[in-house]
């Protein structure tokens, strides 16, 4: 009995040795778990004044003073934006990001721009084409808006007939589908019908000559007899 609880436990340890040998050989999967946000307050990022006198324009960060205010410029002749320290609650971040120093100069900073073409990125965006027709909204008069309004009537009157149009077509195409076999039915039963109406004389000829023929047989037979 003692052997045999020998080797049972010495069978225990060998287990417990090929179990941890295959944990430390196979360590456990870790999720990658990627960060959703990407836009950071950095240097280089470009960002869009939000509030304050010079809203609406484009300016990058130079520097980051605190976690509240940071210091950015345009610069003044290419955006408009002078070097000055905001708070980041003025600011909204875009996608756009360039490689420049701290603190940098306002020739490196216009040769970076000039570089990455964050201009003309900017202007094509979507966000920079909403800001614009903003703009030019907010410059209408009352006669202007009327005229804007006549037009969307037109376009919108414009677009649901040719919507009305494609709908037409599609439910004509989707009825036309099971409609075809209905209608091919029937006139595969009128050629049917057809076939045997041209047949039935023929076979009727064809059965009364043959009733008629021993018929006159016998009528002669019958004569015949008589005389």
């Amino acid at each position: 009995a003692y052997e045999i609880r020998l080797s049972l436990v010495g069978s225990e340890m060998c287990i417990r040795d090929r179990y941890q040998r295959r944990v430390r050989a196979s360590p456990p999967k870790r999720s990658v778990v990627q960060m959703p946000f990407k836009r950071f307050v950095q240097l280089g990022r470009v960002a869009l004044v939000s509030y304050g006198p010079d809203r609406g324009k484009i300016g990058t960060i130079l520097d980051v003073i605190d976690h509240t205010t940071v210091l950015i410029d345009g610069p003044a002749d290419v955006t408009g934006l002078s070097r000055q320290v905001i708070n980041l609650k003025w600011i909204t971040l875009t996608a756009f990001k360039i490689k420049i120093g701290r603190g940098a100069r306002a020739k490196s900073l216009k040769k970076a721009l000039e570089k990455a073409k964050v201009l003309e990125k900017w202007n094509k965006s979507t966000w920079a084409r909403k800001l614009s027709q903003q703009k030019i909204r907010s410059n209408l008069s009352d006669f202007d808006r009327f005229k804007v309004m006549v037009l969307k009537r037109k376009r919108s009157t414009l677009v649901n007939r040719e919507a009305r149009k494609v709908r037409k077509s599609n439910e004509e195409k989707k009825k036309l589908k099971p409609r075809k076999l209905k209608a091919a039915l029937p006139k595969v039963v009128k050629a049917v019908v057809k076939s045997a109406a041209k047949a039935a004389p023929k076979a009727d000829a064809k059965g009364a000559a043959a009733t008629k023929a021993p018929a006159k047989a016998e009528a002669k037979a019958a004569g015949k007899g008589k005389k």
